[in-house]
């Protein structure tokens, strides 16, 4: 997966925003929820989403 903040590939994106990321205001704000809970996990799927998806469209025009 690709971090949206740094644009570096991770396999463990979730550890990645909490450890590098956690003073940026969307990761804080996830982080802020409770453990394991759906809002959490669904939080860091969206950042993750949001990460690949702009990754690919930036690739997407180069490879064409």
């Amino acid at each position: 997966h690709n971090c949206k903040f740094c644009n570096e590939k991770k396999a463990k994106i979730s550890i990645h925003l909490q450890t590098v990321h956690k003073s940026e205001l969307e990761v804080a704000s996830v982080m802020a929820l409770p453990v394991n809970s759906r809002e959490r996990r669904e939080g860091f799927i969206k950042l993750l989403k949001e990460g690949d998806y702009e990754h690919n469209a930036n690739v997407l025009p180069v490879n064409s």
